[in-house]
């Protein structure tokens, strides 16, 4: 089991994070809310339904009569020639882990509750990681769950419904011309570029704007390299506008973890 197969993980990785990394594309009450509902201090009023027994999705509210469906993305699961999906990486992470557990140095700590491991492959950069296997990933994972909705709604009639992103690919630029993309960029090499803004990506607001969900948070949490990009985004999605968002040139993008 990998360390961020556990909701609850990635829930208290998102309370440690700055109010002021949280971004509001819209700020009203419902999205203030809803951050300060999941906050460390706040959160006793969601009840944990993410074991695999219990009734989807993950996280509901009765006082608040909100739900929250959690998933995870990032830049390197891939659909093979034969249709079925990998990701080298949480495999290599899984590999880590069972590693450690049999070597017994798990059992040294016995209060530690997990062991996050910063997996890598052997794969060339383009192969382990791009823009198109991001979005491809991003797409396939969220529509999955999109298609579950009717589902959360028979169980929790009248909720509102947030699906809770989190987001572990690194951190992407725009490049000024297609020649720094054609070519193998190396350490100390300089060419130009603008960060690569995911959050206001508009392919990727797209999958989100015509299905039956309420709010979208968008966790971030590894994307360093880009100090102006927050960490997280809450947006209301029913009242986005499409024309709010930018079409970036996806040939030109650049992933920044070498």
């Amino acid at each position: 089991m990998n360390y961020f197969d556990d909701e609850k993980k990635i829930i208290g990785q998102f309370q440690r994070v700055e109010p002021n990394r949280v971004w509001f594309p819209i700020q009203n009450d419902g999205c203030i809310e809803l951050y300060n509902s999941l906050r460390e201090d706040e959160f006793a009023e969601w009840i944990d339904s993410s074991k695999k027994s219990d009734p989807p999705p993950d996280f509901f509210n009765p006082q608040k009569k909100i739900m929250m469906d959690v998933m995870r993305v990032d830049d390197h699961g891939r659909i093979t020639d034969k249709g079925k999906y990998i990701n080298p990486v949480n495999q290599r992470e899984s590999e880590v882990q069972r590693e450690l557990r049999e070597l017994g140095l798990l059992d040294i700590f016995p209060n530690v509750q997990g062991v996050f491991v910063n997996a890598v492959t052997d794969l060339p950069e383009k192969e382990d990681h791009n823009y198109q296997m991001y979005f491809d990933n991003f797409k396939r994972t969220v529509e999955k769950h999109i298609s579950s909705i009717p589902l959360y709604k028979r169980n929790h009639p009248g909720y509102k419904t947030v699906f809770f992103v989190f987001d572990e690919s690194s951190g992407y630029v725009v490049a000024e011309s297609e020649n720094a993309v054609k070519q193998d960029i190396k350490v100390g090499e300089v060419f130009y570029c603008r960060f690569y803004l995911h959050f206001i990506d508009r392919r990727f607001i797209e999958i989100f704007i015509d299905a039956d969900i309420d709010y979208l948070i968008w966790f971030s949490p590894f994307k360093e390299s880009c100090t102006d990009v927050p960490d997280v985004c809450i947006y209301d999605v029913k009242n986005l506008q499409l024309s709010d968002f930018e079409m970036f040139p996806e040939e030109l993008i650049i992933s920044t973890e070498g």
